[in-house]
């Protein structure tokens, strides 16, 4: 859950910033629309600056390496792993948690920086209805992380089972694909020149909230499904899939939109979701971890 709530610091400014932005643009100009975020990025910086400390010994708390080894005897008798990367690389979860990762993110990336080009200058709304779109959906991604992580710790808390069948957050993060899908067909269907603003918000807020839940929540069953040795390996390679997917979402989404127009682009986007819900319902029962049981245990 705190890996969700760590998310939504993005949200929180992301949620502000479009709104302020439409705002001092048409009240000054561009260029003092830019000093006021250089200006508030130097003061944040200095702020920072003098409240970050170097350890946890220096504000009374226990190093690193003391829970290390606090943790270490806990777990004695436990083998710590012999999976390597390669083993990684073969698990069939890896493959379904970095394609749905690609493929999220993708849908994330264009929603941000097209979404508000498609309501413009597809749909004839306002710079101002754009920009309340992406602040409701940010908003949205607020209250979806952190609801995403604390509904995925509780049924990883009740399901209490000695097998490795499955993961309890990869069902949340289905449900939460299935929501922006939902979200996502509203905008491309629903929405006109006419829509209201209410009605804009609200399909902005119904999309944050699908999207960003299963955002906070890969990083983490990357990190869970990995032996202790590798999780920032793993976490490296499902974040590279993420990657992927933001650069996906530039020229070659924008060049499908040239030839189908932004809504033949975003209902290709919608398929590409279907997929991934396909993809993981029917690997639903597929062991999470990435290198075999039997294999860490030798």
């Amino acid at each position: 859950m705190w890996y969700s709530i760590l998310n939504t610091t993005m949200n929180l400014a992301c949620s502000v910033g479009p709104v302020l932005t439409t705002f001092v643009t048409a009240a000054i100009s561009w260029r003092a629309n830019m000093t006021v975020y250089g200006l508030t990025s130097l003061v944040v910086s200095v702020f920072c600056f003098f409240c970050m400390w170097n350890s946890p010994t220096d504000v009374g708390h226990p190093s690193c390496a003391d829970v290390g080894s606090k943790n270490e005897g806990k777990s004695k008798g436990r083998s710590r792993g012999r999976g390597t990367w390669q083993d990684m690389l073969r698990s069939p979860f890896m493959w379904v948690v970095c394609i749905s990762y690609l493929v999220l993110f993708m849908g994330r990336t264009a929603t941000l920086d097209w979404g508000q080009l498609y309501l413009i200058q597809e749909l004839g709304q306002s710079p101002y209805i754009g920009s309340l779109f992406i602040s409701s959906l940010e908003v949205g991604g607020i209250i979806g992380s952190i609801l995403a992580g604390y509904l995925a710790d509780k049924l990883v808390a009740l399901s209490q089972r000695d097998d490795v069948q499955g993961s309890p957050r990869m069902t949340v993060a289905t449900v939460y694909v299935f929501i922006y899908l939902a979200g996502l067909h509203c905008l491309s269907f629903l929405v006109t020149s006419a829509t209201s603003h209410v009605w804009v918000m609200a399909v902005g807020f119904t999309m944050g909230f699908g999207i960003y839940g299963p955002v906070s929540l890969y990083g983490v069953m990357a990190i869970e499904a990995a032996p202790t040795h590798l999780s920032g390996t793993s976490h490296a390679i499902v974040s590279l899939a993420s990657n992927i997917g933001a650069i996906l979402a530039g020229l070659p989404f924008s060049y499908v939109a040239k030839h189908f127009e932004w809504k033949g682009a975003f209902i290709i986007l919608e398929g590409l979701l279907i997929g991934i819900i396909v993809l993981k319902v029917a690997a639903r029962n597929l062991e999470y971890k990435m290198v075999p049981t039997k294999k860490k245990l030798q």
